[in-house]
């Protein structure tokens, strides 16, 4: 174990040691940091073990200017998207998902009752090829009107939360 004063000054091998790194990943980041020894102790550097240390525990692409301007862009982009919700640009996910399940629910609901709705009046038409074709088409026409009704409604609701937003 190193002395208290020893710690102070780190060769290569001790800072790989109090790191968890390996020596020849000390020596590879300490030589592209551009921090110099502090001194030179026969062949081996030494370097002040603070600055030696918090350079390799940081990691070596850290880069103070890069990452406050990644953080200035984070910060730029999260007002962005706060204003668009602000001015009502921007719709929660979860009304969304709500309106499309509704819409779906609807429609899904329409085609299962088709079979049962037409059967009779199916029945009905004797074959009459041209009725059934008419009965057909206008049970669907009816699912399609409701469900664009239900879609204007959706959206007439998103228009009044936008304009309530802006």
């Amino acid at each position: 174990m190193h002395s208290r004063r020893s710690l102070r000054r780190l060769n290569i091998a001790e800072l790989a040691e109090v790191s968890g790194l390996s020596p020849s990943t000390v020596s590879a980041r300490l030589n592209r940091s551009g921090l110099a020894p502090a001194a030179v102790v026969g062949t081996r550097k030494v370097y002040d073990a603070p600055a030696a240390l918090r350079y390799l525990l940081a990691g070596e692409d850290l880069d103070p200017q890069r990452e406050r301007a990644r953080l200035d862009r984070a910060r730029a982009e999260s007002q962005e998207l706060e204003l668009s919700r602000q001015r009502g640009a921007l719709v929660p996910a979860e009304s969304l998902d709500s309106t499309l399940i509704a819409l779906a629910t609807v429609a899904a609901g329409h085609l299962q009752a088709l079979g049962s709705r037409l059967a009779v009046p199916l029945a009905a038409a004797g074959g009459d090829r041209a009725r059934c074709l008419r009965l057909v088409d206008d049970a669907v026409a009816e699912a399609l009107t409701e469900l664009a009704d239900r879609a204007a409604t959706a959206q007439q609701r998103l228009a009044l939360a936008s304009s309530a937003a802006g």
